[in-house]
């Protein structure tokens, strides 16, 4: 998620009105145990195009605020599933 590090394809995202969810599957799961993210610990800084494909683009943490950029289609899944909790703009 960082310094041009992907985790396409690999990872189990899910999401409920406590947070968010990640957990890389099961081949190259091994250093990577699940993580789960509360709304309170993530912002949401708006939609943006790569390479023509709409993404959702989040900051995930307080202190060192990793970029976390996720497929349009799944940012309006998790939305739904965020609820009210759905988190817009920096965290504060």
């Amino acid at each position: 998620m960082r310094a041009g590090m992907g985790y396409n394809n690999c990872l189990t995202i899910g999401s409920s009105s406590e947070g968010l969810y990640l957990a890389v599957r099961l081949i190259p799961r091994f250093g990577h145990l699940p993580l789960f993210i509360p709304w309170q610990e993530v912002s949401v800084l708006g939609e943006r195009t790569v390479f023509f494909i709409p993404m959702v683009e989040m900051r995930l943490g307080r202190e060192e605020q990793v970029p976390f950029l996720i497929r349009q289609g799944l940012g309006d899944e998790i939305k739904a599933a965020a609820g009210a909790a759905w988190p817009i703009g920096t965290i504060g």
